[in-house]
């Protein structure tokens, strides 16, 4: 097996702060999702502004990281969604686990319920 072939376990945490979260953002659910070369690796839902998403992905490549009011991961990556691509260094990496910590600024048009965006 090669060093591009093997799966290393990571974690994502992250401060969600909703852009303009006035009385529109009470009751706003928003879901997270982690791809790994196209493939659904983690998700979870954003809890009192924080996210914490683990998971096992190739130990090398990107993490895509999707914010959406979609709970359907497939929606998330076709829609307007908050969008954030977690390479290398954006991970500090211990006994083997990748680990990053982020906070995100999510935008009204990211965090409002929206259609998906068709493809074209």
């Amino acid at each position: 097996m090669t060093e591009r072939e093997k799966v290393a376990e990571f974690s994502i945490s992250a401060k969600v702060i909703l852009e303009r979260g006035d009385e529109r953002a009470k009751g706003a659910k928003l879901y997270a999702y982690a791809f790994s070369r196209g493939d659904l690796v983690a998700k979870g839902t954003v809890e009192d502004g924080k996210i914490e998403l683990t998971g096992k992905a190739p130990a090398e490549g990107d993490i895509e990281l999707y914010l959406s009011p979609s709970d359907k991961p497939e929606d998330a990556r076709r829609s307007m969604s908050h969008t954030r691509t977690l390479s290398g260094e954006d991970f500090k990496v211990s006994s083997g686990k990748r680990s990053a910590s982020l906070e995100l600024m999510i935008r009204p048009d990211e965090w409002m319920k929206t259609r998906p965006a068709s493809r074209m």
